[in-house]
């Protein structure tokens, strides 16, 4: 049997070794793919990890950054609340104690040509208006935003024997003058320059600026006129002949039944610059896009009451 085997095995010696050989060059082969494999996953799991903690380490970092932005945000809007709140405060004093000088080096420059053009106008116009007794002022956090205060002013009881007369409610403006920030009264918050001009053969409409207040805004206005008859800016029968219009079509009516009729003609080939209220109040989000005119341009035939031609005239702003 013994004898059989071998002389088998001497017969396919040369085929099972070669069986052999191919079975174990194959393992081998499969062992280093697999190792090959293996060693990729893990080089593939190591970045992943490492990217996702350098993604974690970013996003902790601007976090960190984020929050830093936001309490110094907060920081510098409460300390610049605080500094307007003792801004006002001194006012407020120096008019108590009648330093009208030192009050009235407080007032913006916009204010002070608007409303106070000299410390008479402000010592009569304000001081004595408000500050007959001696007044306490609350100043409320910012109402509209752009450094606006409410500022309600009461008579001091301790001074006033216990008396209490109405109070009178302000809208104090703080902004900046140079290096230094100052208050604008009254309501009056800035001026705006616009300085847009619109033209055509018959009339010119240009507009100059707008003083803004809380409640309302008045433009400054230059119109000529380049035709041989007299012209009347609006009929006043109707506040909306002058009016503004906004982004969203909004309207805003002229104030044009306050003024003299004399102020609204411009006289043949003349020029006339006037103010004309509108009843915007202050709101920055929104724009302004045309003001609008209905211009009677023969008025002598308007006031006869002969036929007359009604242009209506848009400027963009």
């Amino acid at each position: 049997m013994l004898n059989n085997l071998f002389r088998k095995y001497n017969q396919n010696k040369r085929g099972l070794w070669t069986i052999i050989i191919v079975i174990v060059f194959s393992y081998i082969v499969l062992q280093a793919i697999y190792g090959l494999l293996r060693n990729n996953k893990e080089k593939r799991k190591e970045e992943l990890i490492n990217q996702i903690n350098e993604n974690t380490q970013i996003s902790s970092n601007n976090n960190l950054e984020n929050n830093s932005q936001n309490i110094n945000s907060e920081i510098t809007t409460d300390t610049t609340r605080k500094n307007s709140k003792e801004l006002i405060e001194q006012f407020v004093k120096y008019c108590n104690n009648n330093q009208i000088e030192d009050a009235y080096s407080m007032i913006s420059k916009d204010c002070k040509s608007v409303l106070f053009p000299n410390i008479n106008t402000f010592k009569n116009n304000y001081i004595k208006k408000i500050f007959n007794q001696n007044k306490t002022a609350k100043v409320e956090k910012e109402i509209y935003g752009n450094g606006i205060y409410k500022v309600t002013y009461m008579n001091n009881i301790l001074q006033s024997g216990g008396k209490s007369d109405k109070q009178i409610i302000d809208y104090i403006y703080v902004t900046d003058d140079g290096e230094n920030k100052v208050l604008s009264l009254n309501k009056f918050l800035y001026i705006k320059e616009i300085g847009i001009e619109s033209k055509n053969k018959r009339l010119n409409i240009e507009v100059i600026e707008k003083q803004i207040f809380i409640d309302y805004e008045i433009y400054t206005i230059k119109i000529t006129n380049n035709t041989e008859n007299e012209i009347l800016i609006a009929n006043q029968n109707d506040i909306n002949n002058i009016n503004l219009t906004d982004e969203n079509d909004v309207k805003y009516s002229s104030y044009i039944d306050e003024l003299a009729t004399e102020i609204l003609v411009v006289q043949q080939n003349g020029k006339k610059t006037i103010n004309i209220k509108f009843n915007k109040t202050f709101n920055t989000d929104r724009k302004i896009k045309y003001m609008n005119f209905n211009v009677i341009m023969d008025y002598n035939a308007y006031k006869k009451g002969q036929d007359f031609e009604t242009l209506k005239y848009s400027v963009q702003l």
